[in-house]
């Protein structure tokens, strides 16, 4: 195995179809766990080992591997919880069937063939891109994305709402909207966005209304009544 092909044909990839910078992350990660290992697949990698090594989210992580795998550079089986490790393998020149000199002396319709399926993959990443989830995975998505959340507090500049776990009841009331809505799927961009919403213009406003009434409340229990003509006397 030649570590630095592998190296090369990364970034060849990445000119027509730029890769994320988790998935680029998660790509040398793995070469290098690949090379520490002999290059003997599979590779077993821990998802919270990854996570703490590389800083990324489990949200983001699972996202990066499953768009590498999609892009044809990795292969992997996912873990089971308390039980195995999630197992990755690289995918060499040997295994798509390609070498230096088959690639060297390809045909003009063999390079018009591969564009065409390489548009192809495009397309499908742009639709999966877009693909409807359960809303019980989305809110899974939503609670573990600290760096979304971060964003948000920060677009709300609401001193109630100073850091990403105060989101985290916000988030529980927004899928339990859905939930009685008989909502069962949504486009993760678009639910996001809906959430975003709600909060700015109904759950952030509800309380606001909330504080300014248990305020009024306070007021008019602290009145004094009067209850006879000596409570007039004396100077004002």
């Amino acid at each position: 195995m030649e570590y630095i092909k592998l190296i090369n044909r990364f970034w060849e990839t990445n000119r027509n179809t730029q890769f994320t910078m988790a998935e680029t992350t998660l790509y040398f990660y793995l070469l290098n766990e690949a090379n520490r290992n002999y290059w003997q697949m599979p590779i077993v990698c821990a998802t919270a080992i990854i996570c703490a090594s590389t800083g990324m989210t489990k949200a983001t992580l699972i996202r990066a591997r499953n768009g590498l795998k999609k892009k044809g550079l990795i292969g992997f089986t996912e873990g089971v919880q308390h039980s195995r490790a999630p197992t990755y393998h690289i995918r060499t020149f040997e295994t798509d069937g390609e070498t230096a000199d088959s690639t060297a002396h390809k045909t003009d319709a063999e390079t018009t063939h591969a564009t065409i399926i390489k548009d192809n993959n495009i397309n499908k990443e742009i639709s999966n891109h877009h693909a409807r989830m359960s809303i019980d995975d989305l809110e899974r998505i939503l609670v573990e994305d600290v760096e979304w959340q971060k964003n948000i507090v920060c677009q709300l500049s609401d001193l109630r709402i100073s850091e990403p776990t105060h989101l985290i009841p916000y988030i529980h009331k927004f899928f339990a909207y859905l939930r009685i809505c008989k909502v069962t799927e949504k486009e993760e961009s678009d639910c996001r966005s809906h959430f975003f919403n709600k909060m700015k213009k109904e759950y952030l406003k509800t309380n606001n209304n909330n504080f300014n009434k248990q305020n009024y409340e306070s007021k008019r229990s602290i009145e004094v009544t009067v209850t006879s003509p000596q409570a007039y006397e004396g100077s004002f």
